[in-house]
């Protein structure tokens, strides 16, 4: 979980809250 959050960042550019966020709703 901790590096679906890490890859999304690095990705998208997000924010950590905003790629937390993401990740906890696909969750």
């Amino acid at each position: 979980k901790i590096q679906a959050i890490k890859v999304l960042r690095e990705q998208t550019g997000l924010g950590l809250k905003e790629s937390k966020d993401i990740v906890d709703r696909l969750d």
